[in-house]
């Protein structure tokens, strides 16, 4: 009897896949480890700005009483649970959304773990979840379809004005004057009542440009977004809002790197040298002290 013909080919091992969710509530418990054992991060945005305005919206105050509030009032509705909780649980909660919501936008986007964890150390991200920003909420803009898009997008235009204009473009290629109204008129009713309430708040923004917080190099790099736009791609319009913007700060390069997720390679550098240029910056002050 010939034994190699009686045996049978060895079964081929299972491949090795792990499903997305796995990864997202492993990164959450990975991250939240060190967080619950040093404390909760500064969010020194969510004290001192977003907060206080939520709180006098509830009590039907006007929010853009409180100084450096500059966005559209409704950016403070998903806030209201945690300004209402006691100070520290708040700060908490404030922070597990933030998170959840660059890890929901990131996976949305198809980010594969390697992508999600890049762009998750990021200079951009960590700072903005240490310094309770809310740039991840109108990133919801990237995930969402008109017209909701752009009630997202019009929270903070620094981000949202790229996707905005392609949601435009796209609108008037596809059904014209028409459609480009029926996408914007949730966001015109939103801003018009807005106004009625609180006056023209965009008005706040002027002099944010001398902020010393603000990174833009506006106008020299308009070029650039333009050139996103005319693209046509909705991944190269959610990068273009930094470069048309007179204020944005650090956090705000978070969009753009989002557009690096199928590229590892690119986003690795991408964020290698966002974290040299904080080291750079970090050092020339105790280097000209010396």
């Amino acid at each position: 009897m010939n034994i190699k013909k009686t045996l049978s080919p060895p079964l081929p091992l299972p491949a090795l896949s792990l499903n997305p969710r796995v990864i997202i509530l492993g990164l959450l418990i990975l991250i939240a480890i060190p967080i619950l054992y040093y404390g909760v991060p500064i969010g020194q945005d969510w004290i001192e700005f977003f907060r206080p305005a939520t709180l006098s919206l509830v009590h039907g105050q006007n929010p853009y009483s409180i100084q450096d509030f500059n966005n559209a009032p409704w950016t403070l509705i998903p806030f209201i649970p945690f300004a209402l909780m006691p100070y520290q649980w708040g700060r908490v909660g404030f922070f597990i959304l933030s998170l959840a919501c660059f890890i929901y936008v990131a996976h949305k986007l198809n980010a594969k773990p390697v992508s999600m964890i890049l762009f998750l150390t990021s200079y951009p991200v960590i700072t903005c979840l240490n310094g309770g920003g809310i740039d991840w909420l109108p990133m919801l803009a990237f995930v969402t379809p008109a017209p909701v898009s752009l009630v997202f997008a019009a929270m903070k235009p620094q981000i949202g004005i790229g996707i905005a204009l392609y949601w435009m473009i796209y609108g008037w290629e596809l059904g014209g004057i028409r459609l480009m109204i029926r996408w914007s008129l949730p966001v015109i009713i939103l801003l018009a009542g807005s106004f009625a309430l609180y006056g023209f708040w965009p008005l706040t923004f002027i002099g944010k440009g001398n902020n010393p917080v603000n990174i833009s190099i506006f106008p020299y790099l308009i070029p650039l977004g333009i050139y996103f736009l005319w693209t046509k791609k909705k991944r190269a319009a959610m990068a273009a809002g930094p470069f048309l913007s007179p204020y944005h700060t650090v956090f705000t390069l978070a969009a753009p790197l989002l557009t690096l997720l199928d590229h590892p390679k690119l986003l690795a550098i991408a964020s290698a040298l966002l974290w040299a240029w904080w080291i750079l910056q970090s050092l020339i002050p105790y280097l000209l002290v010396k």
